[in-house]
């Protein structure tokens, strides 16, 4: 049931990550540094009560690549009221209960860069903050969207809002069928050396090669993309995410070769 579950978020992540060869080129860099204001310190939401957005200027560290996108900021959120964790639902382990969402400086939304949950290590410290009213805390939330996402310039202010934390089928369903991370960056190499050797070929002048490409490329594209949301809900090791990374730096090199054909 479980590799059913794993072979359609495959199939589900490859639709929306397909890539496109008139984007950025691969190994393109990005990183952007913002200073945002809270629009409202009102925890829009069920926690809305109990929490409060501290009034101070929070810092975006955002960076994006051919691989990923992603940002760090630490909201400060006072306690505002007291009450039981099991009455607010606060589950350890699990993202959220609250959400920041990117907004200009009117406090309209801004496209794509919604609904951030607040990291897990954040629970220990909203446990503490309904114990102790008038307590403050910084709270992390991690930004992760598709590869080669650049932060829009019209960024200047956030907003938090809080919403209960449903069972998650899925994810309980793993601690049982937690998947072969091992296996699964074996295959991500296998799909990485046959799309080398796939780009190799048509170096050489094998046009039948050369229609392979988009195929290979949208099989590596969507591993890939398992194993980078794996590394960021804290399910690889290190040594697992060395891996990662070497592969990554190896499919970089076959890109750069690929892009050559184009000349």
């Amino acid at each position: 049931m479980y590799g059913n579950i794993m072979k359609c978020s495959i199939v589900l992540l490859l639709t929306a990550t397909l890539f496109s060869c008139g984007g950025d080129k691969p190994g393109d860099n990005y990183h952007r540094k913002v200073s945002l204001k809270p629009h409202d310190t009102v925890v829009q939401g069920y926690l809305e009560k109990v929490f409060q957005v501290v009034n101070v200027t929070a810092s975006l560290d955002y960076k994006a690549d051919n691989y990923v996108s992603e940002g760090t900021i630490m909201v400060r959120i006072r306690s505002i009221g007291s009450g039981d964790n099991q009455d607010y639902g606060l589950r350890d382990g699990h993202k959220g209960p609250l959400f920041l969402t990117l907004c200009d400086s009117t406090g309209k939304t801004i496209r794509g860069f919604s609904d951030f949950a607040s990291d897990a290590t954040g629970d220990a410290m909203l446990k503490n903050l309904l114990a102790h009213k008038g307590a403050t805390h910084n709270i992390p939330f991690y930004l992760f969207l598709d590869k080669g996402k650049k932060l829009p310039n019209g960024v200047k202010t956030f907003t938090i809002h809080s919403k209960k934390q449903e069972k998650e089928y899925i994810r309980d369903t793993t601690e049982w069928h937690r998947p072969d991370w091992d296996e699964i960056i074996d295959q991500f190499e296998q799909q990485v050396d046959a799309y080398g050797e796939s780009v190799r070929e048509a170096r050489k002048g094998d046009t039948v090669a050369i229609t392979q490409h988009p195929g290979h490329l949208r099989v590596v594209r969507g591993t890939e993309e398992v194993l980078v949301r794996a590394r960021f809900d804290h399910e690889l090791s290190d040594r697992q995410i060395r891996r990662v990374i070497k592969i990554q730096d190896e499919l970089l090199d076959v890109e750069k070769d690929r892009l050559k054909l184009r000349k």
